[in-house]
């Protein structure tokens, strides 16, 4: 398997559909197959100090997850005021400012 798709199966998971407007956000933003290369370059970096992928795959997603919030942020209106993310409406304008907000402080919460 292709290592972003690991990585995207692992956030997946991690991001479990619980049924929440909050929940639903942070599954739009995080799993929009970005290029994931934070990920990808902290296991390769950590396969050549031999940790095994499976202990630096809770790392590597939480660098992902961390990423999307401040993507959130940065495209709030105070910000960028940007509509448009990876080919999709910004998080912000799918769920407004208040959901997009409690979304990126969310995904920071589920960082390992």
């Amino acid at each position: 398997m292709y290592l972003p798709d690991e990585i995207y199966e692992y956030m997946n998971e991690a991001l479990s559909e619980d049924g929440t407007i909050v929940g639903d956000a942070a599954r739009y933003v995080a799993l929009n197959k970005g290029h994931m290369w934070r990920p990808v370059v902290t296991i390769k970096t950590a396969g050549m100090y031999s940790v095994p992928k499976s202990r630096a795959m809770p790392f590597a997603a939480g660098i992902e997850l961390v990423h999307s919030a401040t993507l959130i942020l940065d495209d709030m209106p105070s910000m960028d005021n940007s509509p448009i993310r990876r080919g999709k409406k910004t998080c912000h304008l799918q769920f407004g400012e208040d959901i997009a907000e409690l979304c990126s402080h969310y995904l920071v919460s589920l960082a390992d």
